[in-house]
């Protein structure tokens, strides 16, 4: 979840950021692009070398922008063929999690983080 700002000729990249609101600090959901979803994708190990590493650098990934249920199914859509998406389908996560949370840790997360686990 990238936010693209021109500034002075510079295109700034930058992830998604949380906002202070009335409570004290709140996520904030912008989408993805393709071109951010393309991306997200390349700057991921490749899958087939070796799926640990790629869980581990995904878990990172979660943690960093936060992609909702629906990106990370287009990530993944991206890092892997048609028949291995078809073979873990019933383990993508719905296309409405998210965190609902800032703090990555907070139970209100569980099932934002139970949903990328099982996919790992």
């Amino acid at each position: 979840m990238h936010t693209r700002q021109k500034t002075h000729g510079h295109t700034i990249t930058a992830p998604m950021v949380e906002v202070m609101g009335p409570d004290g600090p709140h996520v904030v959901f912008r989408s993805c692009t393709s071109q951010d979803i393309d991306e997200f994708a390349k700057s991921l190990p490749d899958i087939a070398q070796s799926g640990e590493v790629f869980s581990t650098e995904f878990t990172a990934f979660c943690r960093e922008y936060r992609p909702t249920g629906a990106e990370i199914r287009r990530i993944l859509a991206r890092k892997m063929a048609a028949s291995d998406i078809a073979k873990i389908h019933d383990k993508l996560p719905n296309v409405n999690v998210r965190l609902r949370h800032e703090a990555w840790d907070n139970i209100a997360n569980d099932t934002y983080k139970n949903a990328k686990e099982r996919i790992s």
